[in-house]
C-alpha cells in the first residue's frame, strides 16, 4: 500500500479488510486514532451490541456523540475565532450566527461521513440501513473520541479545519444552505452499504 498503516493495535481477530476500511477512513478524516478501542466505540451502534456483532465495541457511541455534538460546537467558535481574531470588521455577534449555522447542518456533517468513507466502518445491527442521521451521530461520536484521545486538543481544530475549510473561509455561506436537524427521512437518506459484512449474520457471535 502506498500511505502508512499501523494495523497492530486491532483486535487480533478482526480481519484485515476491515482494518484496512478503518484505516483508509482515518486517513481521509486526517486523525490516526491513538487508542483504537475508542475509535470502535465510536463506530458501534446499540443495534450492533443488540446483536452481538463481532469486532464491534461492548460500548456503544451514544456517550462518544453526546460529548462531540457539544464539542463541535467549541472547535468551530475556536477555529472562526483564530481565523478572524484579527479582522475588525468581522463582530462576534456575526462570527456566532456562522458557528450556529455551521453546526446546526446535520445534512453536512453526514456528507463529510460520506467523504470519509464511514459508512463502510459502522458497526450495527441487520436492522439498521446506514442513513445520513446514523452517519452524522457516528461523526459526532468520532469527533468526541478525537478530544478524549488527543489531550492537547489540536487535533479536532485540525480535522475541523481540513472538512469545514469552505465554511470557515467563506462564512457568508453558511447562511445559504438548508440546515437540517438530525431527524432525516429514512428511506430517501437511505445509502446502499459499501461492506454488507458488518452487519451480516456471518460476523455475529
Amino acid at each position: 500500500m502506498n500511505f502508512w498503516m499501523n494495523l497492530s493495535p486491532y483486535p487480533i481477530q478482526m480481519p484485515n479488510e476491515i482494518r484496512v476500511d478503518i484505516e483508509h477512513m482515518q486517513r481521509r478524516l486526517g486523525y490516526h486514532a491513538k487508542n483504537i478501542n475508542l475509535l470502535l466505540q465510536a463506530l458501534t451502534r446499540q443495534s450492533a451490541i443488540r446483536q452481538g456483532i463481532r469486532y464491534a465495541s461492548s460500548n456503544n457511541n451514544q456517550r462518544l456523540q453526546w460529548i462531540g455534538s457539544n464539542m463541535f460546537h467549541s472547535a468551530i467558535v475556536y477555529v472562526l475565532y483564530e481565523k478572524y481574531a484579527s479582522n475588525q470588521h468581522v463582530s462576534t455577534d456575526y462570527l456566532n450566527k456562522v458557528a450556529i449555522n455551521i453546526t446546526s447542518d446535520m445534512a453536512f456533517v453526514a456528507e463529510v461521513g460520506r467523504r470519509i468513507g464511514l459508512g463502510s466502518c459502522v458497526f450495527r445491527g441487520s436492522d439498521e440501513e446506514i442513513t445520513s442521521e446514523i452517519l452524522a451521530h457516528t461523526f459526532l461520536a468520532i469527533i468526541g473520541s478525537i478530544i478524549i484521545d488527543d489531550v492537547s486538543q489540536r487535533a479536532i481544530y485540525g480535522v475541523i479545519e481540513r472538512h469545514w475549510k469552505w465554511y470557515i473561509d467563506n462564512p457568508d455561506q453558511s447562511f445559504g444552505r438548508r440546515h437540517s436537524s438530525f431527524h432525516f427521512p429514512t428511506r430517501s437518506a437511505t445509502l446502499p452499504s459499501q461492506r454488507s459484512r458488518i452487519r451480516s449474520s456471518g460476523y455475529q457471535q
